[in-house]
This record gives structure tokens, sequence and C-alpha cells, in this order.
């Protein structure tokens, strides 16, 4: 009978080794998968908080008007004000920037010579869609013919300026 025991003993002992090794085996590959994939979820919440950020600052980004042909007028007036940082507000987010700078390297007469050219000039507004967003384009009868591409901020529903 006392190796019967001795046999349970030894039975129960093994089984519970086997139990906590399998747990600790079980613990160790989830710590495993949890540390492996800890890159993708980190990128993951910073793209998940660029997103935020991003919708923000499109949700706030009220400069512009209600329409295309609004906010091209407004566009004019902060150049004749020679409000150079308002001007470029009219333009996307991602296009303010280095609209501004292009701005700021205009000698007055260039200024002049642009306003007088993109105000003075006959106006055709069309209708342009280029995919879900509904964009507008103005084409200029010049003699240059350029055109002004508008695309709606959908966050604040405002027209931006996206190119000359």
């Amino acid at each position: 009978m006392n190796i019967f025991k001795t046999f349970l003993k030894v039975m129960a002992f093994t089984l519970a080794a086997i139990f906590l090794l399998d747990v600790g085996m079980w613990a160790g590959f989830q710590s495993y998968q949890y540390y492996k994939t800890y890159p993708v979820r980190k990128l993951a919440r910073g793209l998940e908080q660029m997103t935020k950020e991003r919708e923000l600052l499109y949700k706030n980004d009220l400069y512009g008007g209600k329409t295309p042909e609004e906010t091209f007028v407004m566009y004019v007036e902060a150049l004749k004000k020679g409000d150079l940082d308002l001007a470029s507000r009219y333009f996307v987010l991602s296009g303010q920037a280095k609209e501004l700078e292009a701005l700021k390297k205009m000698s007055p007469e260039q200024m002049v010579a642009y306003v007088k050219k993109i105000d003075g000039s006959e106006k055709v507004w069309k209708f342009d869609d280029k995919g879900s967003w509904g964009n507008y384009r103005i084409y200029y009868v010049t003699e240059e013919h350029f055109s002004l591409d508008f695309t709606l901020n959908e966050s604040s529903k405002v027209w931006k300026l996206e190119s000359i």
C-alpha cells in the first residue's frame, strides 16, 4: 500500500509539474505574441491619434467661402490688402505653407501684376468632377490660359483653393 501511495504522490507531482509547465509555456507564448505585435499596436495608436488630429484640423479650418467664387474673392481681397498669411489660408491645409512661401517671394511689383492678372481676367466657372469630392475649376480666358482648382473641405463645409 505504501508503494501505491508513493506512486500516487509521484503521479500527482508529475501532473502538477506538467500543468504548471503548460501554463508557463502558454503565458510565455502569450507574452511573446504581445511583444511581437507591440510595434504594430504602437503604430496603430499613432495613426489613430494622427487621424483624430487631422480631422480636428480640417473641422477647425474655416478659411474659405460657401462657394468657390466666394473663396476666390476672399483670396483676392487678402492679396490686395497685402495680408499674405490670410491669403495662404484659403488654400487646402497641405498647400498653405508652400503658397505663403511663394507669395512672400514676390516683389511688390510682381504682386500687383499677379493680382491684376487673376482679378482682371475673364473667368469661366466650370464644375469638374474628380471623384467623390466635388471640385471646381476656374478657367481663365487670357493670353496665358491658366486655372484655379477648388476643393470642398467636407469637415468645415468651406471651399479651399487647391492649386493655381
